[in-house]
């Protein structure tokens, strides 16, 4: 890590923008970004597509991941939702629910759940009851979540080769949701 944080890795390495939050944010949690001239925060975030907030329509599938991940390292998986800039907490607050839709009507499983994690991470969460139900009965009794809506091969194997990540982004996607809903103190009651 010493090495790492020497040659400025979150900097040096060529990286797709995303990727340098990811090894800026190990830095972080590991200590290690202390004096490294990396680039700061805000400079990294701006470089990402999410940092431009272009007109939303530009999106696709694989644009879609790059989101999911700049604001996963952005805030430390919601640990720090303060972490995301205004502007991009606002963005994505406008218009993640129109994505969540448009990859629902795709049947892209695996990125809605990596949206729903997003949704957790936002300075108010922004999340839909109805698209947490939508991913609760795609899920197999064995707790297998389908990738996408291609048919689930019944070779134990294969079916976990081809949907163990959605299956543990779906395990993330809870828990990041229940860690947020747990952290938000309670609104008053009637009586306090």
């Amino acid at each position: 890590m010493r090495a790492g944080r020497r040659a400025g890795a979150a900097h040096v390495i060529e990286h797709v923008p995303n990727r340098r939050l990811s090894v800026a944010n190990v830095l972080r949690i590991t200590g290690h970004d202390q004096g490294t001239g990396a680039p700061g925060w805000q400079t990294l975030a701006r470089a990402t597509w999410l940092g431009h907030t272009p007109a939303p329509w530009y999106i696709d599938w694989m644009t879609g991941y790059h989101v999911t991940h700049t604001v996963f390292h952005l805030t430390d998986w919601g640990r720090l939702p303060g972490g995301l800039p205004d502007d991009m907490a606002a963005y994505l607050t406008r218009w993640l629910p129109v994505w969540t839709d448009i990859w629902t009507e795709t049947c892209q499983w695996d990125l809605i759940g990596e949206l729903l994690i997003v949704g957790s991470c936002l300075p108010e969460p922004c999340t839909d009851p109805d698209d947490w139900r939508c991913l609760a009965d795609l899920q197999h009794p064995d707790g297998l979540m389908p990738r996408d809506d291609q048919p689930v091969d019944d070779d134990p194997v294969t079916r976990f080769r081809d949907h163990n990540h959605p299956t543990i982004v779906a395990a993330i996607a809870g828990t990041v949701a229940l860690t947020r809903v747990l952290d938000t103190p309670a609104a008053p009651g009637p009586l306090g």
